[in-house]
């Protein structure tokens, strides 16, 4: 089976909610844009900070400060989505609905190596580095799912294709070498 079959027309700006658990932290998008803070502005006229390289939008003030550090360790949009998830933070696609999502995230790991995050609930599948055009979205009525390894997003997409809940998606992972934590 093409593995690499998934990848097709890519959108030019990918957008991304970040988790703390089951909490919203923050929207982000690929393009140059302003950080922009939940806490009030210090003074009138002042103006969100431009960015070369990442727009986004803080939802939680408990973790602007962690997340404010993670941008500016970070040399590009690839480079912070990874220091995101390596920090346990968890991406899904800007188009799934959080009232569509039950439960939080639960990592999909092989070989003890987190290769994606699924939750259980309708949702759009997507990878760190890749969005299909709105034309070409794969949306799941059991998964909301992304890959963190574009090595493994085809069997990832594959597991959700072959499945038709949630349960059957775990067993779908479990015959590519894959499991949920």
């Amino acid at each position: 089976m093409d593995h690499d079959a998934w990848r097709t027309a890519a959108r030019a700006v990918r957008g991304y909610y970040v988790y703390a658990g089951t909490e919203l932290v923050l929207a982000i998008e690929s393009r140059p844009g302003q950080l922009l803070s939940v806490a009030p502005p210090p003074e009138s006229g002042w103006t969100p900070p431009e960015h070369p390289w990442l727009h986004a939008a803080s939802r939680s003030p408990e973790h602007e400060h962690r997340l404010r550090e993670l941008v500016l360790a970070s040399d590009d949009f690839e480079d912070f989505a990874r220091r995101l998830v390596e920090a346990g933070y968890d991406l899904t696609h800007d188009e799934t609905e959080i009232y569509d999502l039950e439960g939080g995230p639960r990592r999909v790991e092989r070989d003890g190596a987190v290769v994606g995050v699924a939750w259980q609930g309708a949702g759009v599948f997507c990878t760190l580095s890749w969005q299909a055009e709105a034309s070409e979205e794969v949306h799941f009525f059991h998964v909301a799912l992304t890959a963190y390894d574009d090595d493994d997003a085809g069997e990832l997409r594959e597991a959700a294709t072959e499945s038709g809940d949630f349960a059957a998606f775990e067993q779908a992972l479990s015959a590519h070498g894959m499991r949920l934590a």
